[in-house]
Formats: C-alpha cells, sequence, structure tokens
C-alpha cells in the first residue's frame, strides 16, 4: 500500500512537471528567457522523480545496501527545483537559447547526473536507513533547499506589483507551500509517517500552484493581453471618421466600424461575414470602384476609386474608396463620402483664395517654426513654393536665409502680439524691409499653438522717407550755403585779382609758377562753391534745341587743353544718325565734364590710358545717348549702389557733390544715368535723353 501511495503521488508530480515542461516548450519562441529555463529545468526534475519512484524502498528496486538511493535521486531534482526558480526569477539569461540546444543540454545534464550517483554510489553519504530513518546529511540538505526557495521568495516580492500581477502571485503561493513541504520531508523517521505523506500531498498542491502560474503566463496572459489589443484596436477604428471595412482571405467582411455602418445605413450583424459580390448587390455598388474591388489580384493599394452605393432606404451616395492588401491575407477598404470631402476640400480652397487676395505675407507656423499654411504675398517675397514645406514639415528657415530673421524674432518673444520690422534680400537681388505683426493662435483650452505672421511691405515708405530726410538735409545745407557761397566768391575773385596782377607785374618765372598754382586752385575752389551753389540753388534749365553731335564736338579742344587730359588717348564716335533734344546746353556741358574730369582721375595709374566718348542714337530713335567710357580702375558694386548720393565720395579730397549734380541734371532733363564697371576694368556712363517730339498737324 505504502508503495502504491508513493507512486501516485509522484506520479501526479511528475505529470505537472512535465505538464510545466510541455507549456512552455509549446510557446517557446514567445516566452521570457526566465520561463524557458524553467520550463527545461521542470523537464530535468520530471526526470529526477520518475528515477527516484523507480528506486523507492518499498518497491525494491534499488542495489543491495543503497536504500537511500532513491532519497538522492529525490533531493537532487529538490535541489533542482530551488536552483532553476532562482535563475528564473533573477532573469540573469536576457536571451534565449535554442529550445532543441536547451533541451540537448538538459537531457546531458540529467543522463550523466543520474549514472554519476548511481555509478559512484560508494563516495555520497549516506541519507536515509530503515533502521534509523532520516540522517544529518539529509535534514541539512533539505534546509539548504527550504533556503533557496526563501530567497526565491525574496526575488518574487517586488515583482508582485508588475502588470503580470496573477502570474506571480500564483507561484508566490507555490513557494509559500514548498516552504511547509520541505519542512515535513525533515521530521520523518519512516516512509511510512504521517509527514512524508503530508509532505507529497504539499508537494502536488506546490506543483499545482506552479504549474498555474506557468500556465497563466504563457497561455492565459498571451490571450488576454490580446484580447485587450484587439478591443483597444477595434475601438480606435470605430471611433476613426473614414469608412472601414475589412475582408479576410475568403473576402468577407469580418469587421466594420461605426462610420462604416452609418454611411451605409446597416447594423453590424446583417453585414459580418457577408461575401464581397453579395454587399456589391445588397448596395447596388455602380461606378469604377467595384472594378478595383475586383481584388483577388490586388498586389498594390487602389487610390480614389468612385463608387455609388444605395441604401436600404433608397438614399444614394458616392463614395471615395482606397483598398490595401493585407501581408497575412486579406483586405482593408477604406471610404468616405465625396460629398463631405469636397465640403472640406472647398473650405480649404475658399480659405486659401481669400489669404492669397491679400496684399500683405500671411503665414500660420505651429510651435516649432513649420509652415502650415501661407499665400501667394508670402511665396512671391521669399522666393519659394510654400507647398514643398507644408508636405514634407520641413522649417523654411533652415532652406531660406531670407526666412530665418522671421524664426530668430519668434525664439526670441514667445508671448503676445508683437510687432517688429525685418529685412531681407528678394531672390531678384533687391532689399525688402516688413513690418511683420505676430500673433499666437490658441487652441481650446487657451494653449498656443502656433502663431499667424502678417507682414506689410514698407520698402517704398522708407525710400520715401529717406528722401525726405535727403531732402530737409539738402534744404539745410542750402540754408547754410547760400549765406556763405557768395561771400566766399568775392574772395576767391580778390585772390584770382591780386594773382592776375602780379602775374603781369612780376618779371621772375619762380613767382610766376607760384601765382599759377594759386589760380589754379583758386579755380579748384570755385568750383567746389559752384557745386555747393547748385545743390543748394539748383536753377531751372534753360531748354533749347541742340544737337548732341555738335554739342561733343565743340567740347573736343576743351577736353584736350585739360591739364587731367594731357596723357589720355581721347577718342570720339559720333553717329551719323541724330535727331535734336531740348536742353540746357550749359548744364549738359557741366555732366560732361564732370564724367570725363573723374574718368580722368580714375586712369592716373593705368599704363595707356583711353577715353571715349560716343553718340548713338536708340532703336526706337526717342532717346539720345552720350556714352563716356574710360579703362581705369572701375568701380566695386558695393561702391556703385551709393553713386549720386550727395557727399558719398571715395576720393581722399573729395566732396561728393559733383556726380550728385549730374545726376540732378539729367534728372531735371527727363533723362537718367546708367552705370557699367567692373573693378580692374574700366568703367561707362550713359546718358539718356529724350528726342524732341515735333508737333504733329491733325486735319479735320
Amino acid at each position: 500500500n505504502t508503495s502504491i501511495s508513493h507512486t501516485i503521488l509522484e506520479l501526479i508530480c511528475i505529470f505537472i512537471a512535465l505538464s510545466i515542461f510541455f507549456v512552455i516548450w509549446h510557446n517557446f519562441e514567445r516566452n521570457s528567457p526566465g520561463d524557458n529555463i524553467l520550463g527545461i529545468g521542470f523537464f530535468i526534475v520530471a526526470v529526477f522523480d520518475m528515477v527516484h519512484t523507480y528506486f523507492y524502498p518499498s518497491l525494491r528496486l534499488h542495489p543491495e545496501g543503497f536504500v537511500d538511493l532513491s532519497t538522492r535521486y529525490w533531493l537532487i531534482g529538490r535541489f533542482t527545483e530551488g536552483l532553476i526558480l532562482i535563475l528564473a526569477l533573477t532573469r540573469i539569461f536576457k536571451k534565449s537559447i535554442n529550445k532543441w540546444l536547451g533541451l540537448f543540454i538538459a537531457a546531458a545534464i540529467t543522463i550523466i547526473t543520474i549514472g554519476a550517483f548511481y555509478y559512484l554510489k560508494d563516495t555520497f553519504p549516506v541519507l536515509f536507513t530503515e533502521k534509523d530513518g532520516l540522517t544529518v546529511y539529509k535534514i541539512v540538505t533539505e534546509y539548504i533547499i527550504i533556503a533557496l526557495f526563501i530567497v526565491s521568495l525574496i526575488l518574487l516580492r517586488n515583482s508582485l506589483n508588475l502588470k503580470d500581477i496573477f502570474t506571480y502571485r500564483y507561484i508566490f503561493i507555490s513557494l509559500l507551500i514548498a516552504i511547509p513541504t520541505g519542512l515535513c520531508f525533515t521530521l520523518f523517521d519512516k516512509i511510512t509517517s504521517f509527514y512524508c505523506v503530508l509532505g507529497h500531498v504539499l508537494k502536488i498542491v506546490y506543483y499545482y500552484y506552479l504549474f498555474r502560474g506557468i500556465y497563466v503566463s504563457a497561455i492565459e496572459y498571451p490571450y488576454t493581453k490580446l484580447e485587450e489589443k484587439k478591443s483597444n484596436m477595434s475601438e480606435i477604428l470605430s471611433a476613426s471618421p473614414i469608412g472601414i471595412l475589412t475582408f479576410d482571405g475568403k473576402l468577407r467582411i469580418n469587421f466594420a466600424n461605426r462610420k462604416a455602418l452609418e454611411i451605409l445605413g446597416v447594423c453590424e450583424d446583417s453585414i459580418l461575414g457577408m461575401a464581397l459580390n453579395d454587399a456589391v448587390k445588397k448596395f447596388h455598388c455602380a461606378g469604377n470602384a467595384y472594378a478595383g474591388c475586383e481584388i483577388k489580384g490586388i498586389l498594390e493599394p487602389v487610390f480614389n476609386y468612385t463608387v455609388t452605393v444605395k441604401r436600404d432606404s433608397g438614399i444614394t451616395a458616392k463614395l471615395a474608396v482606397d483598398v490595401f492588401g493585407l501581408e497575412k491575407g486579406g483586405y482593408v477598404c477604406l471610404f468616405d463620402e465625396i460629398k463631405k470631402k469636397q465640403e472640406m476640400e472647398n473650405l480649404q480652397l475658399q480659405t486659401q483664395t481669400i489669404l492669397n487676395s491679400i496684399e500683405n505675407t500671411v503665414a500660420l507656423v505651429d510651435k516649432s517654426d513649420n509652415i502650415i499654411m501661407c499665400n501667394k504675398a508670402f511665396e512671391n517675397a521669399f522666393g519659394t513654393n510654400c507647398r514643398d514645406y507644408l508636405d514634407l514639415h520641413r522649417d523654411i528657415s533652415n532652406d531660406i536665409p531670407q526666412a530665418a530673421g522671421l524664426k530668430s524674432k519668434y525664439n526670441d518673444k514667445r508671448k503676445d502680439k508683437e510687432t517688429f520690422e525685418l529685412s531681407y534680400m528678394t531672390p531678384e537681388g533687391s532689399k525688402k524691409e516688413l513690418i511683420v505683426q505676430k500673433t499666437p493662435v490658441y487652441n481650446v483650452d487657451g494653449e498656443i499653438i502656433g502663431h499667424m505672421e502678417i507682414g506689410t511691405d514698407v520698402t517704398d515708405i522708407k525710400i520715401r522717407h529717406r528722401k525726405l530726410q535727403q531732402q530737409e538735409k539738402l534744404a539745410l545745407l542750402g540754408q547754410m550755403s547760400a549765406s556763405i557761397v557768395h561771400e566766399t566768391k568775392n574772395y576767391l575773385a580778390s585772390i584770382k585779382g591780386c594773382c592776375q596782377l602780379i602775374n603781369l607785374k612780376a618779371k621772375d618765372e619762380g613767382i610766376r609758377k607760384y601765382v599759377s598754382k594759386i589760380e589754379n586752385i583758386t579755380d579748384d575752389i570755385n568750383t567746389v562753391v559752384i557745386d555747393f551753389l547748385d545743390m543748394s540753388k539748383p536753377r531751372m534749365p534753360a531748354f533749347e534745341e541742340v544737337s548732341l553731335n555738335e554739342l561733343v564736338k565743340s567740347m573736343r579742344f576743351m577736353l584736350q587743353g585739360t591739364l587731367f587730359s594731357r596723357t589720355v588717348d581721347i577718342q570720339m564716335e559720333i553717329t551719323p544718325k541724330e535727331k535734336p533734344v531740348l536742353c540746357d546746353k550749359a548744364q549738359i556741358k557741366q555732366v560732361i565734364l564732370n564724367l570725363t574730369r573723374n574718368a580722368f582721375e580714375a586712369m592716373e595709374e593705368t599704363e595707356y590710358p583711353r577715353l571715349e566718348i560716343k553718340t548713338l542714337l536708340s532703336n526706337d530713335s526717342n532717346i539720345m545717348m552720350i556714352i563716356i567710357s574710360d579703362n581705369g580702375k572701375g568701380i566695386s558694386e558695393e561702391v556703385m549702389g551709393k553713386i549720386g548720393t550727395p557727399f558719398f565720395t571715395t576720393k581722399e579730397n573729395g566732396t561728393g557733390l559733383g556726380l550728385s549734380v549730374c545726376y540732378r541734371i539729367i534728372k531735371d532733363h527727363r533723362g537718367n544715368i546708367d552705370i557699367k564697371s567692373k573693378k580692374g576694368m574700366g568703367t561707362t556712363f550713359i546718358i539718356s535723353l529724350p528726342c524732341r517730339v515735333k508737333a504733329r498737324s491733325v486735319s479735320a
């Protein structure tokens, strides 16, 4: 009776241990490394328990004189349990090994251990005798095993609050039972003792709770989580604002969200399981989408198919349909009413049209300064297509340096409404100035979600303002110079008269030389004074009909006799075609003299200085041009933009008034001066004057 009872109890434990192994083995690839270690470990335990049951003393199958051989296999099995539990709970194994390799290693360890205990049985201490019962070695070993269970409890304590709480609770209960189980096996003196039987019963309970924990962890818990994910995904899809239908591999509907049921006007039970062809017949599908719905052959997604469906109520609706194939088989069909889609597109189009009608630059940006929407004025101002940035969600300031100023301003000031100025260069190279108004955009919770940026082009206003400032400066200069110039001219006249008198009386050539220098200096000063006078009190030109060809030819000897031109090769090219112009001859001569004088000075360091003066009639025969070219040092681009500005000069002793007077004179003649120059390659001034238009007689 004892052997039968023991065998039944042990077989139950072996069955549970093997069940633990097979449950984990079945889900080996999906389990955690700790669970896999536990499963392989209990395979070893089950084999040790089989050998223990076979050599149980009451069955008399053990070798003569080794009644404790069964106890040895019992203890090694119990020790394996404790060790495996610690290894599983400490999670020292981060990766799972191949399950067949793991099984091979476990089988090898088991066979070697069984063989060692059997063939080296004389080398191990006696653990049990039929006369005295348990020995000290057996009791000490049981306490060591109990200590392993206690360590496992301590390791498990911190895991009770984890997400898979039920798994750890079952294992925790099994360990609580394993401790008194071990104590029972330290108290009996005979194999028929009550404590021995109680220990085996508690072992079955301990194994059961351990199996429950493993089963929940490997079987129930993954499926529970899978159901939760499926439920969450179903809720997400049901909340989608577009209709969603999914088909299995046999083209039967296996899911429909709330929006799909609403659009089709059906309930869920009436559509689930319906074949595609039956659905087409039920809803009277028509349009090019049905051709696309022959989806057995679809390899790529199908977009923007149109289909007309008829609901049970008789109402028809046009749908925009997209179809996607699934990797595991089946298809997803997304659809929405075209009418609502068009309404949204029309609303967006209307908004964009309103923005494009605004002359100011308008841009809507998010919190990261990425453009969400902008108008045509913004695109024209910064020379870009904002759609490139809308589609890619890229920061425009990374690619357009002109827009970087916007971003830096917003990064500095993220508060309420702000207004500031911004200067930038257009793609054409002109400078623009904006006054930008930044207004925050709030969500329903009062949080800033972006900014509206409205820029007003104030370039023309700034130019007019600078001109007004310049006019005020010139007016002030006129007031100052008007009172000075006349007195200065009187002094200069006196100096020049004295010089002429000395020149007549003096016979010493040295004195006459110095007197001549004084006269030249006086003439230079007089020129500056006259320029000041012209700036302060410009006189109106006295227009008369003039031939520019004759005017230019009359200046040849004047230019060749100039001190500056003695080493310059002066060439004149007079056009055979010309038309008269209305101009002030004296003022035009003043302009030509001023420009040629600048040319002579620019060629001072040129080895072979050459000056060309041409006259030319434009192709449209309404403009006469005087072209003055030199091969001097040229003008840089930076200086080119400032030429003609009063008081701006690059000369060491210049006043910056000569060219300013030239520009004003030509402007008064309704003409203009153009400059072409490159540093080190000479300069060309082009004076353009309108030709005289003769009045036409009109006959009745």
